[in-house]
């Protein structure tokens, strides 16, 4: 199994950029993590910019839910 695994995030920044654009990130590959974990690990690693909505991670109000490769989750 790799060390590390690339995740690609959709990010808009407005006033800066016209649409939203892709960026690619590389973080730790953890059995135990979800994609919540890696994106947490983005903002506090590799790119305090990064900024994205959660809260209990129980998967009840859907402030954490997210697109990934093209399916809702």
């Amino acid at each position: 199994m790799p060390d590390t695994i690339r995740m690609q995030v959709t990010r808009y920044r407005p006033g800066r950029d016209s649409a939203p654009s892709m960026q690619e990130y590389v973080v730790p590959l953890r059995e135990e993590w979800a994609v919540l974990d890696g994106l947490n690990y983005i903002k506090d690693q590799l790119d305090g910019t990064l900024s994205f909505r959660w809260s209990c991670r129980m998967g009840i109000c859907g402030s954490c839910g997210m697109t990934v490769n093209g399916d809702p989750r």
